[in-house]
Formats: structure tokens, C-alpha cells, sequence
């Protein structure tokens, strides 16, 4: 019952999930139109590693539940961020991004060092 409420929470687009505030009006009337037979269903067991864009959250819900909130569903992720994902898992792809990242970082901070100097160059002259 709380997949529409986690989709928006998760989503990759940010213009479509959840402010806090938001999250908070959406979840307190579903909480409270919650039947005690809904309360008591059972907890699903630990999937142990838990990946939310393989993970059905819709699964086994009614169809009228899906029809209702059905609009609240996360879209399926894309190519490109599927191929991401599963390169930044793999070891060398781990290592690739922090190259990258601490590559970009060092050339930001030359930059930014390389202007202080010329600013303080011209202020001095």
C-alpha cells in the first residue's frame, strides 16, 4: 500500500517526487484510511540487497488500487540509466567515476586558483 508513496519519494525525476510537506499530506489520509485487516497483512520477507528499479512494489495490489494510484507510479528507468547504474556497480566502473570525479574536482580547483592569482596580479599592479 505505500508504492505510490515510495515511487514519488525515489523517483528519478525530480520535478515529479514528493517536497517533505507534500509527502507528509499525501501519507497522513492514506495512513488513516487504512483498515485493521490492511494493518495486519504481514510484512514480506528481507529481500536481502533491495534494488528499488528492479523491486515491483505494485505487485499483488488490486486493480483498483492500481487505477486510483496509478498515476503515482514511477516510470520505468531508461537505457542510459540502467547502463549507468549497472557500470558504477562493476569495480572498474567504481573506479572510473571516482577518477573522473577527483580529475573534474582538481581542473575546478586549478581554475579557481588560476583566477585568484591573475585577480590578485591585476589588483596589485
Amino acid at each position: 500500500l505505500l508504492a505510490p508513496f515510495l515511487d514519488r519519494l525515489i523517483t528519478d525525476k525530480l520535478d515529479e517526487g514528493f517536497t517533505s510537506s507534500q509527502a507528509l499530506r499525501f501519507f497522513e489520509p492514506m495512513c488513516m484510511a487504512l483498515t485493521p485487516a490492511e494493518l495486519s497483512d504481514p510484512v514480506p520477507p528481507d529481500l536481502g540487497y533491495w534494488e528499488p528499479g528492479k523491486y515491483d512494489r505494485w505487485h499483488g495490489l488490486s486493480g483498483d488500487f492500481v487505477k486510483q494510484w496509478g498515476h503515482c507510479r514511477a516510470p520505468v528507468p531508461s537505457f542510459y540509466t540502467r547502463l549507468l547504474r549497472n557500470i558504477y556497480l562493476s569495480n572498474w566502473g567504481m573506479w572510473c567515476v571516482k577518477a573522473i570525479r577527483h580529475f573534474v574536482r582538481s581542473s575546478y580547483n586549478a581554475i579557481i586558483y588560476s583566477h585568484a592569482v591573475i585577480f590578485t596580479y591585476i589588483s596589485a599592479s
